[in-house]
């Protein structure tokens, strides 16, 4: 019985640990800097930032572990990469359509040059939000999805399954599978 055998895995895994410890004393460290940054952002984009920032930390902890682990390819790895590319985009959109309604919220052309400048102040401000969750949900995902191309370009695509319907109603509608070489069944 060799030891070594069994011990070997969980000491290739124990730098895992360590690094996590080493992120978990830095975060502590960086405390107030993390607040003020969360305070930041939440003052830029609102609420979406609930959503982008752990996608955007996701993110960075997969490609860190491709650094680290180049040739590994776990499927977890595949399913949050695909979570992050379509996710991301999403809240972008949700980013833009919140900014916007804030910024149109209470704007008005009606009450004066005084109070239009201070609408056109709040527009601005929502049309911000609205452009910098979109920019952000863009950055997450174009990334994910080049990293989904390039790390899994050789995967085959799986059976796609096509319904056609017809516009005679006396003919019934025809269920086609089609294969990966692109053949009817």
């Amino acid at each position: 019985m060799n030891p070594v055998k069994y011990i070997a895995p969980f000491l290739r895994h124990l730098w895992l640990v360590a690094v996590a410890m080493v992120v978990l004393a830095v975060g502590i460290a960086l405390r107030a800097p993390l607040e003020a940054a969360f305070v930041y952002w939440w003052g830029r984009i609102g609420p979406v930032m609930l959503g982008l920032l752990p996608l955007s930390v996701l993110l960075c902890g997969i490609v860190v572990w491709l650094l680290i682990e180049p040739h590994a390819r776990p499927p977890w790895i595949k399913k949050w990469l695909t979570v992050v590319a379509l996710a991301a985009p999403s809240l972008g959109l949700l980013g833009t359509v919140l900014g916007t309604v804030e910024g149109l919220k209470d704007f008005s052309l009606a009450n004066g040059a005084k109070e239009l400048v201070e609408n056109v102040a709040r527009l601005m401000k929502g049309l911000s939000i609205a452009l910098e969750s979109t920019a952000w949900g863009a950055l997450l995902s174009i990334p994910a999805e080049i990293l989904l191309a390039t790390l899994y370009h050789d995967e085959p695509a799986g059976k796609a399954k096509v319904i056609v319907l017809h516009s005679n109603p006396a003919m019934p509608p025809v269920k086609d599978s089609i294969d990966n070489e692109g053949g009817v069944r």
